[in-house]
């Protein structure tokens, strides 16, 4: 039977309209895949890895400043082994953050019947089944699908991550690669990188914390050293130590130590990259080392003759031996905050923004009788304040927590 032309034509002119739209489709998904892979820098597969220095000329000074027996005994007493109190995200953030990836040893008590460690807490963050199973069915998850990947809820209870970025960073300064496997509660499996991917989908120059965002990022983007938000901003490292750097001490999370870490961080990470990948200027890099150049030449002003440091730390000694009650700037747990993040960013920084020592063993020493004197409950109340002035004082051995106790613990064998 034969088919009239207009039959033919329409048959045709059919099948061009598929092909055309097929077309265009494919190109579709062409430019939207050109232009998010335009948009997002390539990624490292390991982060960055930045060690403490413990330099030739500290080393010439004299014995650590705290012995190892006192430090051993510091970092056993913050293992945490009390079970009366259930952990929350905060502190587990700390806690991995803290110890490391440990292969063996309990590092927190997530349960009143179980503790975790290591790996364990690790998967405890990145698996929700596992996340599940400890914290219970009335919890809301902890991961979020996102459009460019995953997010962890933050800001929404105990059970959440408390700051911008905080759980990201804290896994990404333990070394956590981007293929690192992530469950979500939906059942659906990513990685770790599709974490960082969605913080960078997320961030925007109008967020209030950087400080988080700011460290991963210089953990995982170099050589990149600029970028394009969503919003169609131009990002640069040197940017973001021009935000880090606006706010006056002592604003911003943890009386400000955290924007310091940060920026000591970036340092650090632009001083391992060869001449060609800088990630920030050399104006920017002089504009940082003078502003910490400031905090360290104020601290070692305001530091009490007992060795510590309080909420008032950019403007005047604390004025007794003795903390204050709650409700005043001066309480135990302000000294005990102040003291541990302003020992851990100078443990990391460039030797020429660090102290004299007799400053940095005299805070040390205050920490070690003090973290001595407190009870278990008091640890359990204090714990992430402790778990920066724990790793601090393994920092200024020139070791992590963890190198320290392996080493201690073949050492005694």
């Amino acid at each position: 039977m034969s088919r009239s032309p207009k039959t033919i034509w329409l048959r045709y002119f059919t099948l061009f309209q598929i092909a055309l739209f097929a077309s265009v489709g494919c190109y579709l998904l062409w430019y939207n895949a050109a232009e998010k892979s335009e948009q997002f820098p390539s990624l490292r597969e390991e982060p960055i890895v930045v060690r403490p220095q413990h330099s030739k000329a500290w080393q010439t000074q004299g014995p650590f400043i705290v012995d190892d027996n006192q430090l051993k005994r510091v970092l056993q007493k913050l293992v945490l082994l009390d079970k009366k109190r259930e952990s929350n995200v905060g502190h587990i953030d700390h806690a991995i953050r803290f110890r490391g990836i440990l292969e063996k040893g309990p590092t927190y008590a997530v349960t009143k019947k179980e503790q975790l460690y290591g790996e364990k807490l690790r998967q405890l963050m990145l698996h929700h089944p596992t996340f599940n199973s400890q914290f219970g069915l009335g919890i809301l998850p902890l991961l979020q699908e996102g459009p460019e990947g995953v997010r962890f809820r933050t800001q929404e209870g105990v059970y959440t991550s408390t700051h911008v970025d905080h759980t990201m960073a804290c896994l990404a300064e333990v070394g956590t690669p981007l293929s690192h496997p992530i469950v979500l509660p939906s059942g659906k499996e990513l990685t770790f990188g599709d974490v960082v991917l969605q913080s960078l989908a997320d961030f925007s120059l109008n967020q209030e914390e950087y400080e988080w965002s700011a460290m991963t990022y210089a953990l995982f983007l170099p050589p990149v050293r600029e970028w394009k938000t969503t919003e169609g901003q131009m990002v640069s490292f040197d940017l973001m130590c021009q935000r880090l750097m606006r706010q006056k001490m002592p604003q911003g999370v943890c009386l400000g130590n955290h924007r310091i870490y940060s920026l000591v961080l970036i340092l650090r990470v632009d001083e391992q990259q060869a001449d060609e990948a800088k990630i920030i200027s050399p104006e920017t890099r002089q504009q940082v080392m003078d502003y910490l150049l400031r905090q360290t030449q104020i601290l070692s002003n305001t530091q009490h003759p007992n060795g510590f440091w309080n909420a008032n730390w950019p403007f005047e000694k604390p004025p007794s031996p003795q903390p204050a009650t709650e409700g005043q700037i001066d309480t135990l747990g302000d000294r005990l905050l102040a003291t541990g993040h302003i020992l851990e960013w100078w443990a990391m920084a460039p030797e020429e923004l660090r102290p004299e020592p007799f400053v940095v063993k005299r805070a040390s020493q205050w920490m070690v009788k003090t973290i001595d004197s407190l009870t278990e409950e008091e640890v359990v109340d204090y714990y992430t304040y402790l778990s920066h002035a724990g790793r601090a004082l393994a920092l200024w051995r020139g070791q992590f927590p963890e190198d320290f106790l392996k080493t201690y613990d073949q050492q005694k064998k």
